[in-house]
């Protein structure tokens, strides 16, 4: 029989051009797909070596199993990288000295450098940080070196073009070749940034405006409590932002009236809607700190 006779066809070519230069170097180690006498496929290797000018002695072995394990081991890794390329986060790798060893394409969009600038350097000398939050990032990665994790810590990256980015990192220490590395996860966070710093601003111009009107504004949770007690409200009751804030109401109103006035308070919490009877009576008084009742 021909060697062509036991190799699959997949493999035919390759195996054929291997045995020739068997001839020049006189050895050979090779695998390839072979075909058993039932048409079963499997893997071999192959060491050969030539013992004459037309004789070759081959030691065999089955490596279908190791085949298959290495084949599975491949998708799994090449299902990993894929992953790790296409996380919407970015994903980094550095040692315990903060030296990158590895990052996905999110991290290169995020802080605006290429891979290969990062790979092998460390990001204390890459100036990614403001000098003031050096020390906090220096904390963190002592923290990785007895094994734990950390985060979400807010961070500011200075960007190559001069432009800055927030972002929330957590970090992970991992194993890997039985070195420990650090995982970390970092997330853009501008937006968010953007969005607490209108809404601090609109709270801002919401509450100059109250604290600048001439009627008594009193804000009331849904615990009972007083949260907001502008300064008309200290001008026509007589007491103190302070004295009041976190307090029930129901020391500014009679006693004779405390009832009605905690049923509407939670007829408006139930309905979200103000309750007629709170805008209609005429006959709510209000008591100054001196005792003095008014309407």
């Amino acid at each position: 029989m021909s060697i062509a006779d036991i190799v699959s066809p997949e493999s035919i070519n390759r195996a054929m051009q291997d045995f020739q230069k068997l001839k020049t170097s006189g050895n050979l180690q090779n695998e390839h797909q072979y075909r058993k006498k039932d048409g079963t496929k499997y893997f071999m290797s192959l060491n050969a070596v030539a013992i004459s000018e037309n004789s070759i002695l081959g030691f065999c072995s089955d490596i279908t199993k190791r085949k298959k394990s290495d084949e599975e081991l491949k998708n799994s890794e090449d299902r990993l990288r894929i992953l790790f390329e296409n996380a919407p986060d970015a994903i980094y790798i550095n040692d315990l000295k903060g030296t990158f060893v590895e990052g996905n394409k999110a991290a290169e969009s995020l802080i605006g450098f290429k891979k290969s600038e990062l790979i092998g350097k460390s990001f204390f000398k890459l100036k990614l940080l403001p000098a003031k939050q050096i020390p906090k990032a220096a904390g963190l990665l002592s923290k990785n070196m007895l094994g734990k994790s950390t985060g979400p810590d807010e961070f500011t990256l200075k960007r190559p073009d001069g432009s800055q980015v927030s972002v929330d990192i957590r970090t992970h220490p991992v194993k890997i070749k039985n070195q420990t590395m650090v995982l970390g996860i970092a997330r853009d966070i501008s937006e968010r940034k953007k969005a607490e710093e209108t809404l601090r601003e609109s709270e801002n111009l919401m509450l100059t405006t109250i604290n600048a009107t001439k009627e008594a504004i009193i804000a009331i949770n849904k615990d009972g409590l007083i949260s907001i007690f502008n300064p008309s409200a200290v001008k026509l009751f007589g007491y103190s932002r302070k004295q009041m804030i976190g307090k029930s109401p129901d020391i500014l109103m009679p006693k004779r009236l405390k009832k009605d006035h905690s049923t509407n308070i939670k007829s408006y919490f139930k309905s979200g809607k103000p309750d007629d009877v709170i805008g209609e009576t005429k006959v709510l008084q209000g008591v100054h700190k001196n005792g003095r009742e008014f309407p």
